[in-house]
């Protein structure tokens, strides 16, 4: 009796013929594509199952078999409890690579992420050998990309490289569990772990990184926070006609996320309001909009208990005592500097210097760095 061999993957799957995928409503995403066939260790890639002569003859060739005998390549292995399937022994993307089924760690893109690959979520490390156009995504546990990055979206779980640099058009957004570093970036938004490393020039830009900040360039517009040690090298500012934030001594991601329960507080606040002005109209408005007060109440304390706890681990999170903006370069007039509870403006270009908290006040030395 011959044995059929069942994909848990598509066998066929190539670049080239890929469509958008339909939703069960009939629209179309042209940005989901299903480039990549994920798989996690112990995920069952095939299996054998028998078949009658009759049902053979109707199944793809290549896929009956007389003995039960995987074609099982790199990253793939046969289940110990149940012979008749082949797991993957490697977090990856399935496919088939000289007749046999492997599972690659690594998915490098020939090109572009664009319209022709749709976004990318991929659980190993991905090398993308052109650049991200705008409006497209791209996950993976580490990620380079060779070209340009525009408006686009890349979360990595380690570690971001972009070779080329972000024009991101207020659009980009990157986020790295651990660092980012790139040769320059315009009109973006770094959030990092650990740290980030800008070779260059970085103009008007979101910057968050929970631990060292270095950009060798200019930093220049924008608002860069930081936990630890932010250095600039040439020139930070860009004089009074450009904004240029600098906050240290606080976590950048507890500091976020409080800003976003700020703002559904007052986005419950208003509905809250509204709730209550039909309540006490009476009558049937009061029995429509009476459960409603009552759960938008709810949420409300909810959130204001969340905004309390946030607030309470940010105070807690500052490491003060550490942190420190280095700039051996120039630093224009009119950049804002927060350290913990303290603000200052400098009011007067200044070179070599670096700024720290003292007895709850900011104070300028120099030089920038002790020999």
């Amino acid at each position: 009796m011959p044995y059929f061999l069942r994909h848990h993957f598509e066998p066929d799957l190539t670049p080239r013929v890929l469509r958008p995928k339909e939703s069960t409503s009939g629209s179309v995403d042209h940005h989901d594509l299903g480039y990549v066939q994920n798989v996690v260790v112990e995920q069952v890639l095939a299996e054998f199952v028998k078949v009658t002569d009759e049902a053979a003859n109707a199944l793809p060739a290549r896929f009956v078999y007389a003995k039960p005998e995987f074609p099982a390549g790199r990253n793939t292995g046969v289940n110990p409890s149940i012979p008749t399937q082949l797991l993957a022994e490697a977090n990856g993307h399935v496919a088939y690579e000289n007749g046999l089924i492997v599972v690659k760690k690594a998915l490098r893109i020939n090109g572009h992420v664009d319209y022709h690959t749709g976004n990318i979520f991929f659980v190993g490390d991905l090398m993308v050998d052109g650049g991200l156009h705008t409006g497209f995504e791209v996950q993976a546990r580490n990620t380079l990309v060779k070209g340009i990055v525009e408006g686009a979206r890349v979360v990595a779980e380690a570690s971001i490289v972009c070779e080329a640099g972000v024009k991101g058009a207020k659009q980009a957004r990157l986020f790295a569990g651990k660092s980012i570093r790139l040769p320059f970036c315009e009109n973006a938004s770094l959030l990092a772990r650990e740290s980030v490393l800008v070779d260059g020039t970085c103009m008007h830009s979101d910057l968050r990184v929970g631990g060292k900040l270095v950009v060798k360039g200019r930093l220049q517009g924008g608002t860069a926070r930081c936990n630890g040690v932010i250095f600039v090298g040439e020139q930070l500012g860009g004089g009074t006609s450009t904004v240029t934030e600098v906050v240290l001594g606080i976590d950048p991601f507890l500091d976020m996320h409080l800003a976003e329960v700020e703002e559904s507080i007052e986005a419950a606040s208003e509905h809250l309001a509204e709730y209550t002005a039909h309540w006490e109209k009476g009558g049937e408005l009061a029995e429509e909009f009476g459960p409603r007060k009552e759960q938008a109440e709810r949420k409300l304390k909810a959130l204001e208990r969340r905004r309390t706890q946030l607030g309470e681990a940010l105070a807690r999170s500052g490491a003060l005592d550490a942190a420190r903006l280095v700039v051996p370069g120039q630093v224009r007039s009119g950049v804002n500097i927060t350290i913990g509870p303290a603000k200052t403006t400098v009011r007067e270009h200044l070179e070599n210097v670096h700024f720290r908290l003292e007895d709850g006040e900011i104070v300028t030395e120099s030089p920038a760095m002790k020999r």
